[in-house]
């Protein structure tokens, strides 16, 4: 068993709220994060079993940092830092010890920066943030920080697997999909283009008799998608992600 903590950007990414109540649900992020972590936890024989907690985005943004912790700090680092330390009052307050906590985000890549070099920067400002915090914070050093960093958007990696669209919709033909879908980055104006979150839609609405996907689409694809094949087409961002969860599990 262990507990992770994970906060992210958007209700399709990492979770969302159910409508008049405090739960949870789980959005497509945070479904490849279980799967990876509960089948790391299965080889080690420790049960399978993963606790999920949601730190919503508005208190991450909401969270007071001193100056002597977040000087010098940039981009991704001052967020991620935020959610470090509430991470750790919480569980001074609530008496949980994490075993880690996830901060996912895009890296929304630009057409004139190489795929690459965009994640390594997003990847390198939150685990700074997570140094950082070690070296000027005593009692935090043993909680990681695993950045979860999709190179352009949620909707790259859940263009990994056709065979996830068949199981999620029924649906009888194979959805033609990019064979590098992290890297594909078209005009966000235009419909008809490469752009991933226009390619996952229009796959979803041909898979779907032209049915706009919900959220539940978004987590149910990701509840299906062969991880090792999401890991061979999306190798620059995902597949590390895969491999620092498993390690640290």
């Amino acid at each position: 068993m262990a507990d992770i903590l994970i906060t992210g950007e958007g209700p399709t990414d990492y979770g969302w709220k159910s409508f008049g109540s405090g739960n949870w649900q789980e959005g497509a992020a945070t479904k490849l994060l279980r799967r990876c972590a509960e089948a790391k936890l299965r080889e080690k024989g420790r049960g399978g079993k993963l606790n999920l907690h949601f730190a919503d985005r508005k208190d991450v943004e909401a969270f007071q940092l001193q100056r002597s912790l977040s000087h010098g700090l940039k981009g991704k680092s001052i967020p991620a830092l935020r959610f470090y330390m509430l991470m750790k009052n919480r569980e001074l307050k609530e008496g949980i010890k994490y075993s880690a906590g996830v901060y996912y985000c895009d890296a929304d890549h630009a057409a004139n920066t190489p795929p690459s070099q965009l994640f390594g920067k997003i990847y390198s400002q939150i685990s700074t943030a997570a140094t950082m915090t070690k070296s000027r914070s005593s009692g935090n050093q043993n909680t990681p920080l695993i950045p979860m960093v999709a190179l352009h958007m949620i909707e790259s990696w859940l263009l990994a697997d056709a065979n996830a669209f068949i199981k999620h919709y029924g649906c009888r033909h194979k959805p033609q999909l990019p064979p590098r879908p992290e890297i594909i980055w078209g005009n966000v104006d235009d419909k008809s283009s490469n752009y991933p979150k226009h390619v996952f839609v229009n796959v979803c609405k041909r898979c779907n008799n032209n049915q706009e996907p919900t959220r539940d689409d978004y987590a149910g694809i990701a509840a299906h998608t062969d991880l090792q094949l999401l890991c061979e087409r999306c190798g620059i961002s995902f597949k590390r992600f895969y491999e620092d969860i498993r390690n640290i599990l």
